[in-house]
């Protein structure tokens, strides 16, 4: 027979355990509705900084860190558009291109052979970079569905994608350099500018600016292509859905069963298969 005093030890340290996990499902809820609403008010800096030994990347806001990529290899060369993240990974000493889903935590691999790098995305997902291949650099892109290369010229470089429409220079010939425009929504193209400058741009809310200080309105390629076409991609959750999620969690009783408080019913998160979906069309 258990004694009364040994009766009296265990129900108080169950109850101080069972507070502990309360707290500790708490204080993960907390952060992890944080980081969400960091996502969502657009305040979050993604940068690549250096453990020791390799690069890893990093999110930063309000004074908070938090490692995203960090394992045996080289990640750097990130960027990032509303709620989607790419880098560049070595692998066996060649660099590769990830896309992460930010709401999810959803990773997909893009590439697997040859040297991959620049990578940029878009606010729908749509993931383009440059590839080396048949000895120079080339333009590929990711619209969601499959990997098909771009351009066409002797070399295409310094991708830019904005609202479903792709940027990038071309090398027609030995000497001139000319900006592209790509529509997703479209599969259209259109030559934009000639010339040095046409080599690097910057994307602001309205408007292309070239290397040499000018620049053209967006909205000008409306007669060309459908610039602001719906891109998205299809069955993928939002900062909204996943708040939502964790808000109607947390509004129901504790449930000892759950293991992890970031876990999310995977049917909610239907990634596209890499094997049957993701194919490389090279033009």
């Amino acid at each position: 027979m258990v004694k009364k005093s040994l009766i009296k030890l265990i129900i108080p340290v169950s109850f101080l355990l069972f507070l502990t996990t309360v707290s500790v499902y708490a204080q993960s809820f907390d952060e992890q509705v944080d980081w969400l609403n960091a996502l969502k008010e657009n305040k979050v800096e993604f940068k690549s900084v250096s453990n020791g030994k390799l690069q890893e990347v990093v999110a930063s806001w309000d004074g908070k860190n938090r490692s995203l990529i960090s394992n045996n290899r080289n990640n750097s060369q990130q960027d990032n558009s509303g709620e989607y993240l790419v880098w560049v990974s070595n692998i066996n000493g060649y660099n590769q291109v990830f896309r992460r889903h930010l709401p999810t935590d959803t990773d997909l691999q893009l590439t697997f052979a040859s040297n991959n790098v620049s990578p940029v995305v878009d606010e729908y997902g749509n993931v383009a970079w440059e590839r080396w291949i048949d000895d120079s650099w080339q333009i590929f892109l990711f619209d969601g569905v499959s990997i098909r290369r771009i351009s066409k010229g002797i070399v295409g470089v310094r991708p830019r994608i904005s609202g479903g429409v792709l940027f990038y220079a071309e090398k027609k010939n030995d000497v001139t350099w000319q900006l592209t425009g790509y529509s997703l929504q479209s599969d259209q193209s259109s030559e934009l500018q000639i010339g040095s400058s046409s080599k690097d741009i910057k994307l602001e809310e309205d408007r292309v600016v070239f290397d040499d200080g000018n620049s053209i309105n967006k909205i000008s390629f409306s007669t060309v292509f459908d610039f602001y076409g719906d891109n998205t991609v299809d069955n993928e959750y939002t900062v909204e859905d996943v708040l939502r999620e964790i808000e109607s969690v947390l509004s129901e009783p504790l449930d000892s069963s759950v293991k992890d408080v970031t876990d999310v019913d995977n049917e909610y998160f239907e990634e596209i298969d890499q094997s049957d979906e993701v194919e490389a069309v090279l033009e």
